[in-house]
């Protein structure tokens, strides 16, 4: 697990530290430097793996140099991460972490757009759950077909835990080597394709197929969490990937413009982020210790940020 982080001139950051929770919330307005943070962990584990790019979408992974400040261009870019173990790892232009203690298939970064999920994909082997979650199909049908049903069906009653409705989900071919995935909801005898399934339950079960995919992530980052997703699974979505992180020494660093899954952080506020931005370069805050200066504790979370009392909001034009 990545415990901490400092960042020197990455793209909005300047000078900028943070202390990660096995689950971190990271929270602020548009334009912040949230979307940031996450590719700085990505660029550093991936930096020198340019086959990522064909794993994990159109994305390119540039050089540490190519990212600098704008207002800091001929100083370098480094990052440092210290990890659980008390080990420290530098990263600058110049410099490759040694061998071991970064390891690119560790992490994944994911930007899910829910429609993919509904789409038909080919099967074959190694499949993974790629950057918008395409792949979901392919991993589902490889933990049903071979020998890890176990997880499969741990990813089926997860789902039926936040979607009452459905009472199993399968794959079907469409083609030699294609094949959609659809559920049965009770009540219904036939099975329908998960296309017809909201954009929020889409989400969830892309979500569950990122975690519980064999050979999962360490880091996972997740940008916009509450993507399409109703207000009342949001409980039931942070205690399973809290309940996941513990029970698999894995962490999740996700980020969210809603109010309403701030509310789920309350006893872990040191989980949360807080990004803004400050004289043109982005600023990194814990949730915690802005609470200790302010005596509005008797509201929710999510008031508290959207009233401005913890700052992470838009400043007035």
């Amino acid at each position: 697990m990545i415990s901490a982080i400092k960042i020197k001139n990455y793209r909005s950051f300047i000078n900028a530290e943070a202390k990660l929770s096995p689950f971190t919330l990271v929270i602020g307005p548009n334009g912040a430097g949230k979307s940031n943070l996450l590719r700085c962990l990505r660029d550093v584990f991936w930096q020198n793996t340019p086959n990522r790019r064909g794993l994990w979408g159109k994305t390119p992974i540039l050089p540490l140099a190519k990212q600098r400040h704008l207002n800091l261009a001929s100083t370098p870019c480094e990052v440092q991460l210290y990890l659980a173990s008390g080990t420290q790892v530098v990263i600058d232009e110049n410099l490759r972490p040694p061998d071991g203690l970064i390891n690119p298939n560790d992490l994944g970064w994911y930007s899910i757009d829910p429609r993919t999920v509904g789409l038909e994909e080919p099967i074959g082997p190694d499949a993974v759950v790629r950057t918008t979650g395409k792949g979901a199909v392919a991993v589902l049908d490889s933990l049903k077909t071979g020998d890890r049903e176990d997880l499969f069906e741990t990813i089926e009653r997860h789902l039926r835990e936040y979607v009452p409705t459905i009472a199993k989900i399968s794959t079907r071919a469409t083609s030699e080597r294609g094949k959609i995935l659809q559920v049965r909801e009770h009540h219904i005898n036939a099975p329908f394709p998960v296309s017809e399934l909201s954009e929020g339950t889409r989400l969830v079960l892309i979500i569950l197929c990122i975690v519980f995919q064999e050979n999962a992530p360490k880091v996972i980052l997740l940008e916009d969490i509450d993507r399409g997703l109703h207000p009342r699974l949001f409980q039931g979505v942070v205690e399973m990937l809290r309940t996941t992180t513990a029970s698999t020494d894995s962490q999740i660093i996700a980020t969210t413009h809603n109010p309403y899954m701030l509310d789920q952080f309350v006893d872990h506020e040191d989980e949360v982020l807080i990004v803004e931005k400050e004289d043109g370069g982005s600023t990194i805050t814990s949730l915690a210790s802005r609470l200790d200066s302010t005596d509005s504790m008797e509201q929710a979370l999510g008031e508290l940020w959207y009233g401005g009392f913890v700052g992470g909001v838009p400043k007035p034009r």
